[in-house]
């Protein structure tokens, strides 16, 4: 009786040790699928907002190109209707605005008249493209609640090649535009999207 019950033991605690092990593999397939679809998704995710940014920033690169765009004529409406364009189809949902060749703001879209002739060579972004003469992506501070904008500045160039200008667009990446944007793909309340 001591053997059959110690040998009914023994069997019983093998198969609970094989059902805990099956049921441990599973969940651990289960676990890295998961893993597996949230990375697919960010994958996603970063591929669409790249390509949005790399569209945006060729409407600010185009702008030189639109017609009448002449920064050393006497008239900025062509450079007005141009800025407007930009603002109307492109994330910029903090406005775009267009400098001379020394950092003074020409032009703004929204139009804010008090910006008007204000000088902005103090922000890296458009210093940089001023001294560089290329397109520059500002960084976003990490501690700096009130400044998390993303700033994109590009050169203005004349007809000769010359730099001219910058005309810059600027996203809240916390605002509605960017948040919709991430909305697009259906993300459950407990997962959070992190750009990087």
């Amino acid at each position: 009786g001591k053997r059959i019950l110690l040998l009914v033991s023994v069997s019983m605690l093998l198969m609970l040790i094989a059902f805990g092990l099956s049921g441990w593999l599973a969940i651990d397939q289960t676990l890295q699928r998961v893993q597996s679809e949230r990375q697919d998704l960010a994958l996603v995710i970063g591929k669409y907002l790249d390509r949005v940014i790399e569209q945006n920033l060729q409407q600010l690169e185009n702008f030189r190109f639109a017609p009448g765009v002449d920064l050393e004529d006497n008239s900025l409406e062509p450079e007005r209707a141009a800025l407007h364009n930009i603002y109307l189809s492109s994330i910029f949902d903090r406005g775009v605005f267009l400098t001379d060749k020394y950092g003074s703001i020409l032009l703004n879209e929204p139009y804010q008249a008090q910006m008007i002739g204000t000088n902005v060579s103090n922000l890296p972004p458009v210093i940089q493209t001023l001294t560089t003469d290329r397109t520059v992506i500002s960084t976003i501070p990490g501690d700096a609640k009130d400044s998390q904008i993303i700033m994109i500045s590009t050169p203005v160039h004349n007809q000769a090649g010359r730099l001219v200008g910058t005309v810059c667009g600027e996203i809240d990446p916390a605002g509605k535009t960017f948040t919709e944007l991430t909305n697009l793909i259906e993300i459950r309340d407990n997962t959070y999207v992190d750009i990087i």
